[in-house]
């Protein structure tokens, strides 16, 4: 059993470690940062870097329940994982057409991480418009992303 458990979590290190935690997406916006983006601050087109035509993009804290989650888009949602981040896109019909979770690191941000910026008081962001302000923050490691729409 011991064993078992020690292979278990190496698999889920070994793992973190390829992607830094990130989602697929989340790191397509990421390297896209990372290489287009010289200065601080800087925009970054969502719609360039995914494969879908989307109307809607819905970003959930780690806080918002299933509850949360299926009221705000107004159907079920099967692919609700406790304790993630999700970016949910839907079409003009309001159909889920991607959705992506990335888990949160318990010792903090991480280096390269994308967060979209939201007040601490709500627990998901609706954003039609692709074009988002990119700010850069240090960290001991690196850097992490903030995205905003005004």
């Amino acid at each position: 059993m011991k064993k078992q458990i020690i292979f278990i979590a190496a698999f889920f290190f070994f793992i973190g470690c390829l992607n830094n935690g990130n989602g697929k997406l989340e790191n397509e916006i990421a390297t896209s940062i990372k290489k287009n983006c010289k200065s601080e601050n800087c925009q970054v087109d969502i719609s360039q870097l995914t494969t879908f035509r989307w109307s809607k993009l819905y970003v959930f804290r780690e806080t918002a329940s299933l509850e949360v989650v299926e009221q705000i888009l107004n159907q079920k949602y099967p692919y609700y994982v406790d304790v993630a981040r999700r970016l949910v896109f839907t079409d003009n019909t309001n159909k889920v057409i991607y959705h992506e979770d990335v888990f949160p690191n318990v010792e903090g941000v991480k280096n390269q991480e994308v967060i979209f910026l939201m007040p601490d008081t709500i627990t998901h962001r609706i954003f039609a418009n692709p074009i988002f302000t990119v700010t850069k923050q240090k960290i001991v490691d690196g850097e992490y992303y903030v995205l905003n729409q005004l």
